[in-house]
């Protein structure tokens, strides 16, 4: 039986015999840990290599069965795009889809970086009131879908930016939840975002075990303990925007993944420093901060875009046959 609604998040994680392509992102340098982490107790390659063996199984249902053709057969039908709008999680969710796709359909594929969603990039967006002005909410919005057509999709996420009671944003959400639906009358799928783990370096597979107290040290660094609040809070105002075809991707079963992530703060200066073969700067560099919150890519995070493609495929398919 294939899933419907939000049956797939009830399941496991299962090893399966294969990796995929495992070169598919090399030339993708944003995440690409196989080049970055080759200072960590495992090596880069082979520690992904690993978390790309992990795949989600349904407990109760079948996903539509993702491959990199099935995907581009359902973008050339009516030569669909997608773009990719919110945090930098969302810009490496994108590379995943631009990696999976190939070279050929990048063009099919776009991100803006947009960590308020239209909403003034300052430090306001933690005040009641912030975001009021829905004339420049609108806008912005008209920017961020440039070009986009009925048929094509949004993925939007939100959250680590977010500081502050998520109470105080409600008004903000409403606004840019109405600007997307005054602008844009394609499908609008809303990512949730997940915690990040701590002391991710310790981690080479999932785990059912994770302690969630864990999550909460970097909270004031990342924001995870107001993470499902937002969630809730973005989900909500979209329900009620009465936006053209909505849909909610979850992927909190990405709790359980504390493996595959980047783990050191990735910055220009430690790849530049990997370019130019000074591995002592490169490894100053990657000393500097551990980062728990971003994927590899390739990485775990092509799976989120395998539960996009399930959602879309169930909802789009039956559109294109009408």
């Amino acid at each position: 039986m294939i899933c419907t609604g939000d049956q797939y998040r009830t399941g496991k994680w299962v090893k399966s015999q294969t990796t995929g392509d495992f070169d598919l992102c090399t030339r993708h340098l944003r995440r690409n840990c196989a080049a970055i982490d080759n200072f960590n107790q495992l090596d880069g390659s082979m520690r992904v290599g690993l978390s790309l063996q992990w795949k989600w199984l349904p407990e109760h249902c079948t996903l539509h069965k993702f491959s990199p053709e099935s995907m581009r057969e359902l973008l050339r039908t009516k030569d669909r795009k997608i773009r990719y709008v919110g945090d930098s999680t969302n810009t490496d969710m994108s590379q995943s889809m631009q990696c999976l796709l190939g070279k050929e359909y990048e063009h099919h594929v776009s991100h803006v970086r947009a960590s308020y969603l239209g909403c003034p990039d300052n430090l306001s967006h933690g005040t009641p009131g912030y975001c009021s002005n829905s004339s420049y909410v609108i806008n912005e919005w008209r920017k961020i879908v440039n070009n986009l057509q009925p048929h094509d999709i949004l993925v939007v996420n939100t959250g680590a930016h977010w500081f502050g009671d998520p109470n105080t944003k409600k008004l903000a959400f409403r606004n840019i939840a109405n600007a997307i639906a005054t602008v844009f009358n394609g499908t609008v799928i809303m990512r949730t975002t997940v915690k990040g783990h701590d002391s991710c370096e310790r981690f080479n597979e999932p785990t059912n075990n994770f302690n969630s107290s864990i999550q909460q040290k970097k909270t004031p660094s990342y924001n995870w303990a107001n993470f499902t609040h937002l969630n809730r809070l973005v989900h909500n105002t979209f329900l009620e925007a009465g936006l053209a075809t909505y849909l909610p991707l979850y992927i909190d079963m990405f709790e359980q993944r504390a493996d595959g992530h980047v783990q050191n703060s990735f910055n220009y200066d430690m790849l530049g420093a990997l370019k130019d073969n000074d591995l002592v700067k490169a490894r100053e560099k990657k000393n500097e901060g551990i980062d728990c919150l971003h994927y590899c890519v390739p990485g775990p995070i092509h799976i989120w875009n395998e539960l996009l493609y399930h959602l879309l495929y169930t909802t789009l398919t039956d559109e294109d046959s009408v």
